[in-house]
């Protein structure tokens, strides 16, 4: 097994100003250092918390083994401290806290430091950009362009967008699809599988292909697609609230919430 995802996260229980922010910026440059990092075997591990916490005195490593697949390290945190700082140096302090947790991951489990290291040096020398492809460039029929999805995500969402590639001249072109907010897990609501339609369209679809955008290379432009096959209509279009950057909270709770209620994971009869 190898290490599928990281997150930061901080007890309800602590109140304090931007508590959100801060949970925001963390899991952004703990997405962006997961995004940096090669191939880590871990054994069993599928995903690390990273547990901050104003009332701890030392640092504390909790595996709850194969069953959940993920360790949790609690590390004594004095959110004061971050507020004080200037911008650039709040990414660098987030980012420091994240190597120094993954440092002790990787001597409890006997994993080599080198991929840590290196997604470390890597976010510094790029300057925080956190850009990445989800997918391999895939060829036009007539193979005169190609394609790849990629995904631009900042601390308020992630922009996934189309690469289209002339081969002959290797110019490119950008095309948005949608913004969703900045969570792999959202982006997998969204993509999941890429096709040419024919020399000049492309399909992007989700799970099952009931979620679809359907991408014109020569307008760019982009249409949404919607085709129940295993969930209703009505559950497709919640889902897409539910990545949506702009819709309240309140009303992605309120979905969540019905969905928890009705027992119904939107299946159609």
């Amino acid at each position: 097994m190898a290490l599928n995802g990281i997150e930061v996260f901080i007890n309800p229980k602590f109140k304090f100003s931007n508590r959100d922010q801060f949970a925001a910026n963390a899991n952004a440059i703990a997405w962006m250092y997961y995004n940096k990092l090669k191939h880590v075997p871990t054994k069993y591990l599928n995903k690390i918390t990273i547990e901050l916490s104003p009332i701890l005195t030392e640092n504390r490593i909790i595996d709850y083994g194969k069953e959940l697949a993920v360790c949790v390290i609690q590390i004594p945190y004095k959110f004061d401290c971050y507020f004080s700082l200037n911008e650039i140096d709040k990414k660098v302090e987030l980012l420091n806290v994240l190597q120094n947790s993954m440092e002790l991951a990787a001597s409890k489990f006997s994993w080599s430091l080198a991929p840590f290291q290196e997604a470390y040096k890597s976010i510094l020398k790029n300057g925080f950009v956190n850009v990445f492809y989800i997918c391999k460039a895939i060829s036009s029929p007539s193979r005169k362009s190609s394609a790849q999805i990629g995904v631009d995500a900042s601390i308020e969402f992630a922009t996934i967008f189309a690469i289209i590639t002339d081969i002959a001249t290797n110019g490119e072109k950008r095309i948005e699809i949608i913004k969703v907010l900045p969570s792999i897990e959202y982006v997998r609501e969204i993509f999941r599988s890429l096709k040419w339609i024919n020399d000049s369209e492309l399909l992007l679809s989700g799970p099952n292909e009931e979620i679809n955008f359907k991408v014109n290379c020569t307008e760019s432009t982009s249409e949404l697609l919607l085709i129940p096959k295993m969930h209703t209509l009505i559950y497709l279009k919640d889902t897409l609230k539910i990545v949506n950057p702009i819709v309240d909270k309140e009303e992605k709770l309120k979905i969540l919430h019905e969905r928890i209620i009705s027992g119904s994971d939107g299946v159609r009869d």
